[in-house]
């Protein structure tokens, strides 16, 4: 089966702008990036032309333990 990769995966702020660790990292990607894009609340958000708030996890979750990148 052809993996298809998310086409908002390179512009995702959650990768650029959020601290996460690097095993969360893996594993959004191998699951929701490469896999399941259409099952992420980011993606979705994206597809309704409605803002994607920075710490939002693609489980539909907010990441409350996840630092913002620049901010104090």
């Amino acid at each position: 089966m052809e993996k298809t990769i998310c086409p908002k995966k390179a512009g995702c702020s959650l990768f650029a702008e959020v601290d996460l660790l690097s095993a969360l990292i893996r594993n959004i990607e191998t699951f929701y990036c490469k896999r399941s894009f259409e099952k992420c609340a980011r993606y979705k958000l994206y597809q309704e032309g409605k803002p994607v708030p920075p710490k939002l996890l693609p489980h539909d979750k907010e990441c409350l333990q996840c630092e913002i990148k620049g901010c104090k």
